[in-house]
């Protein structure tokens, strides 16, 4: 089944705004890494308060990325920014325990913390996030 011109020009722009947020995930995740892998291999800190550096600042290239390249957003910050720091403050809490239960407590390593983080914290975070909205700017359409 094909699809039709009309159907095609109405999913163009949502792919590319999918592929926007792609690359913002991976570039946040990206700084969450660096970030990690720096608190624990050349500052000796922690894994799980290493990983909460990490998600700070992945979370920050998070904020920025989604919200002037992945949603083009008008909102004022003043609104987008507390809604998303309240998701991103569960986000880290989650992050943070399951850092602890698997370096901690079952003496694993931290990159399966982080890859079981970078599992399920995303989903979390998108039910979550469904109240947050960033408004696109619609001036230039």
């Amino acid at each position: 089944m094909a699809l039709n011109l009309r159907n095609r020009d109405r999913l163009r722009p949502m792919v590319w705004m999918v592929a926007r947020f792609a690359m913002v995930g991976v570039s946040a995740t990206a700084v969450h890494a660096v970030i990690l892998a720096l608190g624990v291999e050349h500052f000796e800190v922690s894994a799980p308060i290493a990983t909460v550096f990490g998600f700070l600042g992945g979370v920050g290239v998070s904020y920025v990325g989604h919200y002037h390249v992945t949603f083009r957003s008008a909102e004022p910050h003043g609104r987008a920014l507390p809604a998303f720091a309240g998701t991103a403050c569960g986000g880290a809490l989650l992050n943070w325990m399951i850092f602890v239960i698997v370096t901690e407590h079952f003496q694993a390593s931290y990159w399966l913390a982080f890859a079981i983080v970078m599992v399920s914290v995303p989903k979390v975070e998108i039910e979550d996030s469904k109240a947050v909205r960033f408004q696109p700017d619609r001036s230039g359409e």
